[in-house]
């Protein structure tokens, strides 16, 4: 079987720009709310000099690009091992993610 090929990371600053880009095609709640998080995530990771941490973020947030632009978001779940790569951090800004969407 074949894997599919990744495509090149985007710089920092394009990749934020595409994101947001694509979050026009969001309902508002969820436009407002995705726009204010990466802005935020970039804003924390904007000093990062760790070239690993530096490459993780980005294809990170380029897989995310991918699947806000198939329209996947919609039926996408976490899943266990995605969830257990997470960082306690991560976990509890998922968590609060979560509290603030029910919120609505």
């Amino acid at each position: 079987m074949l894997k599919a090929k990744k495509s090149p990371l985007l710089p920092p600053l394009k990749l934020f720009r595409e994101i947001l880009r694509a979050h026009r095609q969001l309902p508002a709640l969820q436009r407002s709310l995705g726009d204010s998080y990466v802005k935020q995530e970039f804003k924390l990771h904007k000093n990062t000099d760790n070239p690993i941490h530096i490459v993780g973020f980005l294809q990170s947030w380029q897989d995310y690009l991918q699947m806000i632009s198939d329209g996947q978001w919609k039926d996408y779940k976490l899943s266990k091992q995605e969830l257990d790569k997470m960082s306690p951090e991560q976990v509890g800004q998922l968590y609060e993610l979560m509290k603030e969407t029910q919120n609505f």
